[in-house]
């Protein structure tokens, strides 16, 4: 008798564990990167719920919060410019008026020249849906097909220092 509950409690413990190991599987969360000028995810490199993927970008890495912080400083140093950027019809200047108040979300891909490309995706919240996002966002790609200057990606190629392909989605 008291083998099989030695057994039964070794069968629920072992149950317990997979759970465990299958929901931080399909449950990652980015890190968490955030400073007093801008809010950011970053995406691993291993993480395997992320599907996001470009044409000609098969290689991926983990960007660094070096990474980061070069990239946010370059954005506020080129945020005159960044509607010529602009990959679609949409320009519009609004985006480098609030540029401090977007949360970013950072994929790190390799092209096939071998540059560390940066995927910035940008998106505002409300304050009203402030909980609603809580960790929402750093679970998986925020995509929206409008909401104007509201919702924007743009790359970084970080070999060049260079911004291209922004996308500024339809408007609301």
């Amino acid at each position: 008798m008291l083998n099989k509950l030695k057994l039964f409690h070794f069968f629920v413990l072992f149950l317990i564990l997979c759970g465990h190991v299958f929901a931080q599987r399909f449950d990652t969360i980015a890190e968490h990167y955030k400073t007093w000028r801008y809010n950011c995810a970053i995406f691993s490199a291993n993480d395997s719920n992320c599907d996001f993927h470009f044409r000609g970008y098969e290689k991926r890495f983990t960007p660094t919060h070096a990474n980061i912080d070069r990239t946010e400083h370059s954005l506020r140093q080129h945020k005159q410019n960044l509607d010529t950027l602009s990959s679609n019809r949409y320009r519009y200047s609004g985006i480098r008026k609030k540029l401090g108040k977007y949360r970013k979300q950072y994929l790190g891909f390799i092209n096939e020249r071998g540059h560390h490309i940066l995927y910035i995706n940008c998106f505002r919240v409300c304050k009203e849906d402030e909980d609603d996002f809580d960790d929402w966002w750093l679970k998986r790609i925020i995509r929206v097909c409008d909401g104007g200057d509201n919702f924007w990606s743009v790359k970084f190629d970080l070999d060049t220092g260079t911004f291209f392909d922004l996308y500024i989605h339809g408007r609301a």
